[in-house]
C-alpha cells in the first residue's frame, strides 16, 4: 500500500499493541490490510509488493519508538557469529530457494532451574558485521523465548535423538518468561525429514492506537538514520 492509497482510501489506521511473554508486537486492524497467500513465503511476497509503503510508514521514525541495541555483549556475539556462519555454511531452503542464508542466531544455555528445559535469546543483527570493525557488531535481542527459535531448537534436539515427540520442551527467555513447545509428529519438507512443532505461551494487550497521515507531511513514509538503523 502506497501512502497515496492510504490517503485516498483510508485516512486512519487502527492498531492494537500486544506483547507475547515480553516481545512487543502490533496488530493492524482492517479488512483492507488483509494479506493474501497460501504460505508465509507467499504472504511475505504480497507484503513486499502491496504493503511496502505501509511498512515504512509504521516502522520508521517518527511513528516507531526506536532504541539502540540491548544487552550489548550478546548482540555483538550474535552479529559476529552470523557473519562467520554465512561465510562458512551454505544453506538453501528445500522448497523455497530464495531463502539461502542464515538470518538469525540463537544463543542458548542449560536450564537455570527446575521446570525449564533450556534458556535462550535470538539475535537479530543490524546489517552485516565486519569482523575488523566492532562498531558494526550490533543487533537486537528477542525479548520472548522466540517461537520460531523454539521450533528450531526442538527440531535440532529431535534430530540428535534428545527430544521425542509429544514431550514438553519449556524454553525460557532472557526475561524469565517461557514458551512451551511440543513436537506433535513428523513430516517431510522436500527430500528431508521434518517435525511438526506446536508452541504455546501467553500474550497481553498493552494499548490501542490510531495512526493518521497528513498529506502535507514531508516525511510521509518516515526516515532512517545510521545511528540506530545501521547502514
Amino acid at each position: 500500500m502506497s501512502t497515496d492509497a492510504f490517503l485516498s482510501g483510508h485516512g486512519r489506521l487502527d492498531a492494537v499493541d500486544v506483547h507475547a511473554e515480553g516481545e512487543p508486537g502490533r496488530v493492524m486492524m482492517g479488512s483492507h490490510l488483509r494479506v493474501e497467500g497460501a504460505t508465509m513465503a507467499e504472504r511475505l511476497q504480497y507484503c513486499e509488493k502491496h504493503l511496502e509503503g505501509l511498512r515504512r510508514l509504521l516502522l520508521r521514525e517518527p511513528r516507531r519508538s526506536v532504541h539502540r541495541s540491548q544487552a550489548g555483549r550478546l548482540a555483538r556475539a550474535g552479529a559476529v557469529l552470523r557473519t562467520v556462519a554465512q561465510r562458512e555454511l551454505r544453506v538453501r531452503h528445500p522448497v523455497n530457494p530464495d531463502i539461502d542464508e542464515i538470518a538469525l542466531v540463537m544463543l542458548y544455555e542449560p536450564a537455570p532451574g527446575g521446570g525449564v528445559s533450556g534458556r535462550n535469546t535470538v539475535v537479530l543483527p543490524n546489517g552485516r558485521a565486519d569482523q575488523n570493525a566492532p562498531e558494526t557488531w550490533t543487533g537486537s535481542l528477542d525479548r520472548s523465548p522466540c517461537g520460531t527459535g523454539t521450533g528450531a531448537r526442538m527440531a535440532a534436539l529431535h534430530a540428535r535423538g534428545a527430544l521425542p515427540p509429544h514431550t514438553d520442551f519449556v524454553h525460557e527467555s532472557i526475561l524469565g518468561t517461557t514458551f512451551t513447545g511440543r513436537l506433535t509428529g513428523t513430516t517431510a519438507v522436500g527430500p528431508y525429514q521434518a517435525v511438526r512443532p506446536a508452541i504455546s505461551g501467553r500474550g497481553w494487550i498493552t494499548g490501542f492506537h490510531q495512526y493518521v497521515l497528513d498529506p502535507t507531511d514531508p516525511l510521509a513514509e518516515g526516515y532512517t538514520l545510521g545511528d540506530i538503523w545501521g547502514q
